[in-house]
């Protein structure tokens, strides 16, 4: 079986990580190993990543059979070039905050700009409805973020909690509601030119993925309140 921990350019969470990460991780670290010498930094492929979300959108707001395989091929790519640049960061050993947080703020707007190119060709082509579609799909895909944030921040307990759930629950590892899986459904439903069901069926999906996290987190919350309280 292969070690990720033993490659370089991984990361220590990449061990806990869900198949589909470890997956894109693997794939990532021939280009970044091939990159190593070279002049390109981890943030020049953060923004072009970012750039290339656009004519993704586009593709997808056409919504064509081509169309829609020309933007899940390009979509596909992006999951990887977004595994490239924290692994070259590790491998040129210039991984810092900065780069962090650039990573993550462009990474969701990236899938916010290709999400928003899918809902408005949908609601184009099969009614202003889809645009309730594309809110849950987006707003979920943001409260997932917030909230799971924002647990951590609060209460120090959050942080081990959260290790120790995913540790334990395989399963919760592979369907957590987010990226990269989000994306990998729209690559799967735009290969089959159904981008309206992913609409529906994964805006439906996160919206409940949304409302399970933040009962867990609220129950927990107000635990960790009361034994600080206490203290």
């Amino acid at each position: 079986m292969l070690d990720l921990n033993k490659l370089e350019g991984t990361k220590k969470k990449d061990y806990e990580a869900s198949l589909l990460r470890k997956l894109l991780r693997i794939l990532s670290l021939p280009i970044a190993n091939a990159l190593k010498n070279s002049f390109i930094t981890p943030n020049m492929i953060t923004f072009f990543y970012l750039i290339l979300s656009f004519p993704i959108a586009y593709l997808f707001y056409l919504n064509t059979a081509k169309t829609n395989l020309i933007g899940a091929f390009l979509l596909f790519l992006i999951l990887i070039l977004d595994k490239v640049d924290g692994s070259l960061a590790r491998i040129k050993g210039i991984q810092n905050d900065y780069g962090f947080w650039l990573d993550r703020v462009l990474n969701d707007f990236s899938r916010i700009v290709i999400f928003l190119g899918v809902t408005w060709g949908a609601a184009n082509q099969f009614g202003d409805i889809y645009w309730l579609f594309g809110f849950l799909l987006i707003s979920s895909y943001l409260l997932m973020a917030i909230t799971y944030e924002i647990f951590r921040f609060l209460f120090s307990e959050g942080n081990n909690f959260i290790s120790g759930f995913k540790s334990k629950m395989w399963i919760v590892r592979q369907v957590y509601y987010g990226d990269p899986l989000a994306s990998v459904l729209l690559i799967l439903f735009a290969l089959f030119n159904r981008l309206d069901l992913f609409l529906i069926l994964v805006g439906s999906y996160g919206i409940l993925s949304v409302i399970i996290q933040t009962i867990i987190f609220t129950i927990k919350a107000k635990r960790y309140d009361k034994g600080n309280s206490q203290d």
